[in-house]
């Protein structure tokens, strides 16, 4: 069985990565008001943990419990998040719900690069529209 073949691997389209980010965003204008205020759009790679949307923001997502930007942001932030939702962080339901708001693929490290591209993107048009909604 190769990578692709594996029951990780789920083929990931640009419209799927906008529909996932989108909900992740709305989750976060939830959860962490004013969260676009602090990605730094140029180093944003949701590849990374300490630079990823919950890497970093996980201060704000935390209210505090975790330090944005370090290389365990990430996983500390998602943590914090399963105890809140009463997901189990090594079970499905988690990678789930990190999948289904656009703060991870499926398969991780060894998804396709063009992937985590395209989930990349979809951040940033998501934070591009609140950017530049009116009023903000």
């Amino acid at each position: 069985m190769t990578t692709t073949e594996s029951i990780w691997y789920k083929p990931y389209t640009p419209e799927e990565a906008r529909v996932c980010a989108a909900r992740g965003a709305v989750w976060m204008d939830e959860n962490c008001p004013g969260w676009v205020l602090e990605i730094n759009s140029n180093t944003l790679d949701l590849s990374e943990g300490y630079a990823c949307i919950l890497g970093q923001t996980a201060h704000c997502v935390t209210h505090g419990k975790v330090q944005s930007g370090n290389p365990t942001s990430y996983d500390r932030t998602i943590n914090w998040i399963c105890q809140k939702l009463k997901l189990d962080p090594e079970g499905d339901g988690a990678g789930r719900w990190e999948e289904d708001h656009g703060f991870s693929i499926s398969g991780g490290d060894e998804e396709p690069r063009m992937a985590w591209e395209m989930l990349t993107a979809a951040w940033l048009e998501e934070i591009s529209s609140r950017l530049n909604a009116p009023g903000s």
